[in-house]
């Protein structure tokens, strides 16, 4: 017996770049966690604002179906001081997969960066992370695969993106 999970979706999703990512960064070059200011989107990252709520992403990328896309997700704490002042943000890893598009889950002109070139990802694998995140498979090359990210009360979540064998790799996200 299959449990199927009902979520309410506060929001509508959201484009996490302009533009499709397209750095050949590797994740393991990222660099290192510390305190300080909050994290800014760069060219391989996005940073999203999540108000500490539930959100859902789906990753998508160009290329060919079974082409991968890495991920590291870090969630950003603030760190405040006695009297409340925001002193500087915690950063707290929260997951690091690989997404694997389909070929039947595309995007839309006008929708997506790279419109119908933009594939969904229909397969996600944790490979690290905590049980703040659940990998919701997709169906082969029918239906997108997504991440749900309980951020632990992080204001922020910062997705790096790794290209692995894909072209280019962007997330959609919204809150639950």
């Amino acid at each position: 017996m299959t449990t199927v999970k009902q979520t309410t979706m506060r929001g509508d999703w959201r484009l996490g770049a302009i533009a499709n990512l397209t750095n050949s960064t590797a994740l393991a070059a990222r660099p290192a966690l510390a305190l300080g200011s909050a994290p800014a989107s760069g060219a391989d990252r996005i940073v999203l604002d999540t108000a500490g709520n539930l959100s859902v992403l789906s990753f998508f990328g160009t290329d060919a179906a079974n082409e991968t896309i890495g991920f590291t997700i870090i969630g950003w704490r603030e760190i405040l001081s006695a009297a409340g002042a925001v002193l500087g943000w915690m950063p707290v890893h929260l997951a690091t997969g690989t997404a694997t598009l389909g070929s039947g889950i595309t995007g839309a002109a006008g929708v997506t960066p790279s419109g119908t070139s933009d594939l969904f990802a229909d397969e996600i694998a944790i490979s690290a992370g905590t049980a703040a995140v659940e990998a919701v498979a997709g169906v082969a090359d029918t239906l997108a695969a997504h991440l749900v990210i309980d951020p632990k009360g992080c204001k922020k979540i910062e997705v790096f993106l790794d290209l692995g064998t894909a072209a280019s790799a962007n997330v959609l996200y919204a809150e639950l």
